[in-house]
Order: structure tokens, then C-alpha cells, then sequence
């Protein structure tokens, strides 16, 4: 508990507006987060990106990527993998 308290604060202290909303629905958070999930990742932290309109901006950045529906892992690979995947365009990119 104690850990996860810390990775709390410290969660707050990198988006400071969160402590205020944290009450607040997810899906309602304003976007503009990307430099900052950037320097999370470069300090070697796995980072698990939720939702994320721009998927073209978010698998260019991902070192790999895996999308869940109905809690199963319904594609993986690397940024251009799933880029190059026809059913991943026509299902998650609406092409």
C-alpha cells in the first residue's frame, strides 16, 4: 500500500492537475499528456496507455503495442506491425 501511495504522489506531482480531478471521469480528462508519458517511459517505467484518439501518433511512440477488447488481447506487435495489419486498419482505424 505504501508503495502504491508513493507512485501516487508521484503520479500528482508530474500532472498536478489529476489531485484536483482525480474524482473526475477518465474519459473526460483533457488530452496533451504525451511529453509526459515520454519522460515516464525514458526513466524506464513500462507505461500502459489507456485511450488515445491520435493511434497513429501513439503506435509511432509505443516500443509495442497490444489492444484488449472484452478483456482479451485481440492484436499485438510493433507500432508498423499493426500499422501493416489490414484487419487493424479496417476493425481498430475504421479504413
Amino acid at each position: 500500500m505504501r508503495l502504491l501511495l508513493e507512485k501516487l504522489e508521484d503520479i500528482f506531482e508530474r500532472f498536478p492537475i489529476l489531485k484536483e480531478r482525480k474524482k473526475q471521469k477518465a474519459g473526460t480528462l483533457s488530452e496533451g499528456v504525451c511529453e509526459k508519458i515520454m519522460e515516464i517511459h525514458k526513466t524506464g517505467t513500462a507505461v500502459l496507455w489507456v485511450a488515445e484518439r491520435d493511434i497513429e501518433m501513439v503506435l509511432g511512440l509505443a516500443s509495442r503495442s497490444y489492444v484488449m477488447e472484452s478483456g482479451k488481447i485481440t492484436f499485438e506487435g510493433t507500432g508498423k506491425e499493426l500499422l501493416a495489419d489490414k484487419k487493424f486498419q479496417d476493425v481498430i482505424m475504421g479504413r
